[in-house]
């Protein structure tokens, strides 16, 4: 019984020898958050294509529940740094959300 993909198992595959130059470093990030009674959600995404590249992520969330009481948090930064040669680029993205309910659930 097989747990995975073996890709020397496939014979049709062949391997195929280039090269490919990147002319320029790009970098792409996104981030997104939401929070609502009792619930919290966050995401980030971070893409560097370059000779020298960078990533980061991070997430956050956290929701609290008193008797009468709900606290929702989320949080998601995001870095991208590319260089290829003398051309460079990075980008950097943040979100917050905050949510808070009183009343009896």
């Amino acid at each position: 019984m097989s747990t995975g993909l073996i890709i020397s198992d496939l014979s049709y595959l062949e391997e195929v020898f280039g090269e490919s130059s990147i002319v320029a470093g790009y970098a792409f990030v996104s981030t997104y958050t939401t929070t609502g009674t009792g619930f919290s959600g966050a995401n980030a995404a971070a893409l560097a294509l370059g000779a020298q590249t960078n990533t980061n992520t991070q997430t956050l969330t956290k929701v609290q529940s008193y008797d009468n009481f709900s606290f929702s948090y989320a949080d998601a930064t995001a870095s991208a740094f590319a260089r290829t040669g003398y051309s460079s680029d990075r980008a950097w993205s943040s979100s917050t959300s905050l949510s808070f309910s009183s009343g009896f659930f």
